[in-house]
């Protein structure tokens, strides 16, 4: 008797068990979905998949966890029919020719982003990470990256901070050519083969991990003029060198526990640190501010000890691009928004 009431009691309170924990399943991942934006969760698993339990960031993020992305993106796919490969497409560009008998030239990586995702800069972010490219070169060739353009600065739901790219970009490269005399004296010209393996992560409300081979012959001596033009105004989009002749409006003035970055002419200011910078508290805040003056909190500097006994400090440098954005009126013709590329060690005491 006793059994049996206790068999009716749980098939009588298995119902509204049942119902208790789907409610509760559907309260948690709306909580989650109002605090935690679905592009971060998804960005918080690339980014754990690819360093793993370590602290150190110091591997590229993009050589690590690939198939977990994969395995993400392709579930996304099935779900939502928007979400198709791929949304950045890239390509190889040759600037002006190289030399016939070899030496350097300009050689560059293109992306198209569809409207609404974005590539990430390679400088600090709180997410994401920026394209990486394995070149594949002829023998005695070698490539040297350039400054990346600039980025624009992306604040997502949360206080997320990254340093982004919309609708295109093009990344600048030399490519030195080993000399060989006498090479270009045959006919037909002789040809230079390169390839890239590139991966790089797009975002928009989900991040997607995308990936390319791309290979080029050319000949040399010869040269694409639509290529060319295309790199030229990449150029023009570079940071120019602070302290050039460009640069003599642009003050840094090291404080007890800021540093100080100051624009003669400016409506607003704002920092994008690169990866060696020193660290900067609070950049969200910090890194963005009206008129011509911007001030950043430095945190406290750590010693060591020597041998000997006595404390040494660790060096460290402000690195990074300070922007400036003038009003119409200002600009007169010079750009609303100019970029300056900081490397300022910091001075010891």
């Amino acid at each position: 008797m006793k059994e049996r009431s206790k068999k009716e009691s749980i098939e009588r309170d298995l119902p509204f068990g049942i119902l208790a924990i789907t409610v509760t399943s559907i309260l948690i991942f709306a909580v989650c979905d109002v605090l935690i934006p679905r592009k971060a969760l998804l960005e918080l698993v690339f980014v754990s998949d690819a360093y793993g339990e370590s602290d150190e960031h110091d591997e590229a993020p993009a050589q690590v966890g690939r198939g977990a992305i994969d395995d993400t993106a392709d579930e996304l796919r099935s779900e939502d029919p928007e979400v198709e490969l791929p949304h950045a497409r890239a390509s190889l560009l040759v600037g002006r020719p190289a030399p016939l008998s070899g030496g350097r030239t300009t050689i560059a990586v293109h992306f198209e982003i569809d409207p609404e995702w974005h590539l990430y800069w390679r400088g600090r972010n709180d997410t994401g990470f920026a394209p990486q490219i394995t070149w594949e070169l002829p023998d005695g060739a070698t490539v040297t990256e350039r400054f990346w353009p600039v980025p624009e600065r992306h604040v997502s739901v949360g206080g997320i901070l990254d340093h982004v790219y919309e609708s295109e970009i093009t990344l600048l490269f030399e490519l030195d050519l080993e000399p060989r005399p006498g090479l270009g004296e045959t006919e037909p010209r002789p040809t230079v083969p390169i390839g890239a393996k590139i991966d790089w992560l797009v975002c928009r409300d989900v991040c997607l991990f995308e990936s390319d081979s791309l290979s080029l012959d050319f000949g040399l001596g010869e040269w694409a003029e639509d290529d060319s033009d295309r790199i030229l105004r990449a150029g023009r989009e570079l940071p120019l060198a602070y302290g050039s002749e460009f640069g003599e409006e642009i003050s840094v003035q090291w404080l007890k526990d800021r540093v100080r970055l100051e624009a003669g002419r400016a409506d607003s200011v704002q920092f994008y640190p690169f990866e060696d910078c020193l660290p900067t508290p609070d950049l969200l805040e910090s890194g963005s501010a009206r008129g011509r003056r911007l001030e950043l909190p430095l945190e406290v500097r750590n010693t060591e000890t020597s041998a000997l006994g006595s404390a040494s400090r660790v060096a460290d440098s402000l690195s990074g691009v300070l922007v400036v954005f003038r009003s119409r009126e200002e600009a007169a013709g010079e750009g609303r928004r100019i970029a300056y590329r900081i490397e300022e060690p910091r001075p010891v005491p």
